[in-house]
């Protein structure tokens, strides 16, 4: 993948590579994917965004698998 480092954008941006294929950046590190959802994913360790809580005690978490194994591992839900 080509680079991002020399990004001055404030969000995300998209590159086109050689292939054509849209490579989306990370403007905080050098993260890159070629998918929306990773990128949306990778930002929430800059963000501190937790938009997935228990239903039982309400601890959050960045990721919808991480919250289903919680719910599995400490209230023995089954989903």
């Amino acid at each position: 993948m080509e680079s991002c480092e020399d990004s001055d954008y404030d969000a995300l941006y998209r590159k086109l590579m050689n292939d054509g294929r849209p490579v989306y950046c990370c403007t905080i590190c050098q993260f890159q994917s070629y998918e929306t959802y990773k990128i949306r994913r990778h930002i929430r360790t800059h963000t501190g965004e937790k938009p997935f809580s228990c239903p039982h005690c309400g601890q959050r978490f960045s990721r919808k698998e991480h919250a289903k194994r919680h719910l599995t591992n400490q209230h023995g839900a089954e989903i």
